[in-house]
């Protein structure tokens, strides 16, 4: 793919699919044989090959990779989601005599019309990383910089900043300490303009810490208040 900062308007590959009234950013990627339908992307996301998104939004700078299937979802900004991932779908209601979707979809020929398809949207925080072959079932909420193991199968909501893994997936540990977790909260990293993000690079490139987080938020502090008099 090319790189984003080059792009003038969304740069689509061949045979990908933008439909259903979707809002695309001008410096959006979306890989060959993609179907994007009913979605809202942000500033510089790259979907990547072969991926089906439908009735989502997607934060700036997050992207995918190849094989993912995204539905009925609200995806944050600067999350990374690997290949092969299912987030979200349609539910089948399993009280009812069959779960096939003929009771609701006309094109089956048992009804005239469609009865519209029940849909419990996923809710997917910021810096989340979800990796290769997740499945994120409908109706769960990832918090902000959670970390989703390989293969793991989501049933269950994901508290900020922890790591879970496993089929179901299960808590593996926090990824900081109580105090680091709050104030990378309170920072919102990923809310800032890119300026902030060039101006504070060191921080993004060492070991978080408790003091370099307290360091990190006053410099901010002071950021603001110069930024604002």
């Amino acid at each position: 793919m090319d790189e984003i900062s080059k792009c003038p308007a969304p740069t689509i590959y061949p045979g990908a699919r933008v439909t259903g009234m979707s809002s695309i950013h001008p410096t959006c990627v979306i890989g060959e044989s993609s179907w994007v339908d009913g979605c809202s992307l942000a500033e510089a996301v790259r979907i990547n090959r072969r991926n089906v998104l439908v009735d989502c939004s997607v934060g700036k700078r997050s992207y995918t990779g190849p094989n993912t299937v995204i539905k009925h979802a609200e995806i944050g900004n600067y999350c990374s989601i690997s290949w092969n991932c299912s987030i979200s779908g349609s539910f089948h209601d399993p009280s009812l005599m069959s779960t096939h979707p003929f009771t609701r979809l006309s094109s089956y020929g048992f009804i005239e019309s469609n009865l519209g398809v029940e849909a419990d949207p996923v809710r997917i925080g910021n810096d989340v990383w979800i990796g290769m072959s997740a499945c994120i079932l409908p109706g769960v909420t990832v918090g902000d910089g959670a970390i989703v193991g390989a293969g793991s199968v989501v049933t269950k909501n994901v508290p900020p900043f922890a790591i879970v893994a496993g089929n179901p997936a299960k808590l593996i540990r926090m990824r900081f300490s109580s105090d680091e977790v709050a104030l990378l909260t309170e920072l919102a990293w990923w809310e800032w303009p890119d300026d902030w993000i060039s101006g504070y690079m060191d921080y993004f490139s060492e070991p978080v810490t408790r003091e370099a987080l307290f360091t990190l938020k006053s410099l901010v502090e002071r950021h603001v208040t110069s930024e604002g008099s």
